[in-house]
């Protein structure tokens, strides 16, 4: 049976603007601001984020990931080299991510090129995530997120500004 009605459901979002002025020039700094409000409003599950990644030839893919670090460099999570994503970013190593915290009225986009993390970032999240030290397969783990280095997609400041959908996207 179809759905009826979905065009009718609607809210207004009238919580807070966004306003350039009001931004960041930084756009890692102007995150960490945002997910301070967002943990600050006990928002549960506030670093889960949807990574969209492409085949080589366009076919999208989008999925939930949790975001593990975010530094001067851009965000960070981990997947298995093996999985549908790791072999995407390996094919096509751009992506971008989305956080949604419906309790803020806020959109987070971000976008750019991933790159793996180096072999000693990701022993560390394996042993933190509850591996054994030497336990870590060859391969098996890969960091990507936003920046230049380690793993994370570059962010450039000058395209840090928000728009007018409660959304920043650096690129």
């Amino acid at each position: 049976t179809p759905i009826a009605g979905l065009s009718a459901l609607r809210h207004e979002y009238e919580a807070q603007g966004l306003r350039r002025a009001d931004l960041h020039p930084n756009p890692i700094e102007q995150f960490r601001a945002w997910f301070a409000a967002a943990l600050a409003a006990d928002i549960r599950d506030v670093n889960a984020m949807s990574l969209a990644t492409a085949t080589p030839d366009g076919k999208p893919s989008v999925r939930i990931v949790l975001l593990k670090g975010v530094d001067s460099h851009g965000f960070s999570f981990f997947t298995n080299y093996e999985s549908d994503k790791g072999r995407q970013l390996e094919a096509n190593p751009f992506a971008a991510l989305c956080f949604y915290w419906t309790k803020l009225e806020r959109q987070i986009r971000i976008s750019g090129p991933v790159e793996k993390a180096s072999r000693e970032d990701s022993a560390a999240y394996f042993i933190a995530a509850g591996g054994e030290a030497g336990a870590l397969p060859p391969q098996s783990f890969e960091e990507a997120g936003l920046g230049a280095r380690g793993g994370r997609l570059g962010v450039d400041p000058q395209h840090a500004a928000g728009e007018a959908g409660q959304h920043a996207r650096p690129q």
